[in-house]
């Protein structure tokens, strides 16, 4: 994995921050999920304090565990996400992968407000 976020997001204006404030089906989902200095099939990725990540594999985008070989998907981005984009955008819906819960997370750029996560 390459180490350029920060020379990335500089150059591109990616988000650096993307919130699930919604309830989830798994409980380490929920959270911030802040840039990463890694990337995942040359796209950027964003972490939350669990170890979740946002990241994209082809022109498709996951929320799951990185960490894990090979890589566990709890959602895939499937109605309203751009493809082959540099970030998954807010519009995008998931559904649950074989790893991941009923409700899905949501993603936005708006912090969370006081009681949600």
């Amino acid at each position: 994995m390459l180490r350029f976020a920060g020379l990335l997001a500089c150059a591109s204006a990616v988000t650096q921050t993307f919130y699930v404030c919604n309830d989830v089906g798994d409980e380490a989902f929920p959270g911030r999920y802040d840039l990463d200095d890694d990337t995942h099939a040359n796209k950027p990725t964003w972490t939350n304090a669990q170890g979740k990540s946002i990241f994209a594999h082809g022109p498709f985008w996951y929320i799951g565990d990185l960490s894990s070989h090979p890589v566990e998907t709890g959602y895939r981005g499937v109605t309203d996400c751009p493809r082959d984009a540099d970030e998954p955008g807010t519009d995008c819906v998931y559904t649950a992968s074989k790893n991941g819960r009923e409700p899905v997370p949501v993603l936005s750029t708006a912090p969370c407000g006081a009681g949600e996560i």
